[in-house]
């Protein structure tokens, strides 16, 4: 499903009980310097069964054979990356047939209500288990001379810091897994 690189399949726990089907889990997502990657990574290590991780900026993910669905992304000059939103309008009604988990990082949080019902189908939305805002990083050794002055002039940030919602995280995961891992 997904070329090498920083897409990886992961089998954290198997469930080795009789007449007891291992979930499966897809999560997906796409980001610019690694925040989104890394709240789906702490996803990922609370998730039972089998875990497929992909980022939709390397490879292309099905759906189809999965249980559930996490899809996140992040916001960049007010839109999600536009690889979260082609997976959505492509495979709406897939997800719709799904347990399905909608995240975002972004650094506005006085926006994040109208940047979720930007990102995602009214459908989707609605039809999600959870939705989250997990928070942000700003990377600067990841953002060129023009990123970082943007983020200076605009966050009033000269400085890599990282503000990922850890209970978010433990909210998505207990919504969609029955507890935190």
């Amino acid at each position: 499903m997904c070329s090498r690189g920083n897409n990886v399949t992961i089998n954290i726990r198997l469930i080795l009980s009789f007449g007891v089907r291992a979930v499966k889990t897809l999560i997906v997502y796409a980001g610019r310097h690694g925040c989104t990657q890394k709240c789906a990574e702490m996803l990922a290590a609370q998730a039972p069964g089998g875990i497929t991780l992909a980022n939709l900026q390397k490879c292309q993910a099905d759906p189809s054979g999965y249980d559930t669905v996490i899809i996140g992304g992040s916001i960049r000059m007010g839109k999600i990356q536009k690889e979260t939103a082609t997976f959505c309008r492509a495979y709406l009604s897939q997800l719709l047939e799904k347990k399905v988990g909608l995240f975002l990082c972004c650094a506005n949080a006085a926006a994040v209500a109208a940047q979720l019902q930007a990102a995602f189908p009214a459908e989707l939305l609605a039809a999600a288990r959870a939705v989250e805002h997990l928070g942000y990083a700003y990377y600067f050794e990841k953002m060129n001379f023009l990123e970082r002055a943007i983020v200076k002039k605009i966050a009033g940030v000269d400085r890599t810091v990282e503000n990922i919602s850890r209970a978010g995280i433990d909210r998505l995961s207990a919504a969609l897994f029955g507890g935190s891992g």
